[in-house]
């Protein structure tokens, strides 16, 4: 599925086997109600219209991704322009998809309950929980090569009155384990700053 739009409509037929919203475009919401209708393996991409970067403003939390059939791989890096970083030191990541929401007493972005989903290459800002790994089911995910608490720029950060004891980039609950956040390679680094509380929370019998 390829998203081609910034809007933030849902999919006019879940299950049938095409990203459409309304609209007649496909949304990043659209997309993941579709892979979580469908069995197996699915690949979320992105080619959205003009330059720079493109902003996805949610309304509400994205569907939660949770199909157990198998894993979706939700690929940024797929945008126009975008490119992972290269530096041993510091993040010359060029981030082309940011995913907004509204404040730390806001809006959660995305909920993973199922294993071996992939987030890449997108950044999270002005969230609540960007990314919240819930349950024994969300094993073997990999979260990589984003920026989660700032924006495409990494510019963005709420300040001490901002503060949400929710507002967690990461967040690794109910049992969750055996996930990954970055690994060793310099394509696979997150940078996580700006968030309204922790960078990273783990909570109740979780590991990564």
């Amino acid at each position: 599925m390829v998203v081609n739009a910034t809007g933030d409509g849902g999919d006019a037929a879940p299950g049938n086997g095409v990203c459409r919203t309304a609209a007649g475009t496909c949304t990043l919401r659209a997309a993941i109600a579709e892979a979580n209708a469908q069995s197996g393996a699915n690949q979320i991409n992105f080619s959205i219209a003009g330059t720079g970067v493109q902003t996805i403003q949610l309304g509400s939390q994205l569907p939660t991704l949770s199909d157990t059939s198998g894993p979706t791989t939700i690929n940024g890096h797929s945008q126009p322009g975008a490119a992972p970083n290269t530096l041993q030191n510091g993040s010359n990541a060029k981030v082309r998809i940011q995913v907004r929401g509204k404040g730390a007493s806001g809006i959660d972005a995305l909920r993973i309950t199922s294993p071996n989903n992939v987030v890449t290459g997108i950044a999270f800002f002005n969230l609540r929980r960007s990314i919240w790994l819930a349950g024994s089911n969300a094993k073997g995910n990999s979260i990589r090569g984003n920026f989660v608490g700032t924006n495409a720029a990494g510019t963005f950060g709420f300040t001490l009155s901002d503060l949400d004891l929710s507002a967690i980039g990461i967040v690794l609950t109910a049992g969750a384990t055996n996930n990954r956040i970055g690994d060793t390679s310099l394509a696979a680094r997150n940078v996580i700053s700006g968030n309204a509380r922790h960078g990273i929370g783990c909570y109740t019998g979780t590991s990564n």
